[in-house]
């Protein structure tokens, strides 16, 4: 399953919330599920994709 979530607000120079697990959390969260965080920003639009592998 891949779940796709993008952002056109993204500013300049804006940085991660020092108080919160961010993205590096939601990776640890997914790992013992095989799963996998992609973020990218470009052209003013942020882009994070989560995949987990789902076994029918």
């Amino acid at each position: 399953m891949t779940v796709t979530v993008s952002n056109d607000g993204v500013r300049a120079g804006g940085g991660p919330d020092p108080l919160s697990g961010g993205l590096r959390g939601l990776a640890d969260r997914l790992a013992p599920a095989g799963g996998r965080v992609r973020a990218e920003a470009a052209d003013g639009v942020f882009s994070l994709v989560a995949t987990v592998p789902v076994t029918p």
